[in-house]
């Protein structure tokens, strides 16, 4: 069952199914609440985008739904945890990979749209929202991919890197 819904503001404080990202009363944001809270939804990042549910983590950090409002479009945005040193690898990995994939243009990748360091030290990267489902839940529910697909996969990707 997915997990309950509220929203940011007092004009919707129902709770939905999780099938919805909009109040359908009155149209606001809704943010998803996990059992155990994550202190970042809900959180407005660079005065710009607000973080709306968790899309995956890893060891480093974690990528989150967000919404960016100056223009109203829904992004990703990968953070690193903030206990890192500021000039520990991590950090510097983090920054290389922000400069270096946001001078990358093409349609094989994602666009960049911004990066930086809040106030408390947590490191972000926002890109484009791309639909779909990621490789690893992709092979979890389908197995492994056939070999004309793996090198069709293949092929786009050493497209965008070249």
């Amino acid at each position: 069952m997915p997990p309950p819904v509220v929203a940011p503001r007092p004009t919707c404080a129902r709770s939905f199914d999780g099938s919805h990202e909009r109040c359908p009363d009155d149209g606001t944001d809704l943010v998803v609440l996990t059992e155990v809270a994550d202190p970042l939804i809900g959180r407005t990042i660079a005065d710009r985008f607000t973080i709306k549910r968790l899309l995956g983590s890893g060891g480093m950090g974690s990528v989150y739904r967000a919404v960016q409002h100056s223009v109203g479009r829904d992004v990703a945005i990968k953070v690193i945890r903030g206990d890192f040193e500021p000039g520990s690898t991590v950090v510097r990995r983090f920054v290389r990979e922000a400069r270096l994939t946001s001078q990358i243009v093409h349609p094989n990748t994602v666009t960049i749209f911004d990066f930086g360091q809040t106030a408390d030290r947590l490191l972000f990267l926002v890109m484009e929202l791309l639909p779909g489902d990621s490789l690893r839940a992709h092979l979890k529910t389908s197995g492994r991919l056939p070999v004309a697909r793996a090198l069709g996969i293949a092929a786009q990707i050493a497209a965008g890197l070249s």
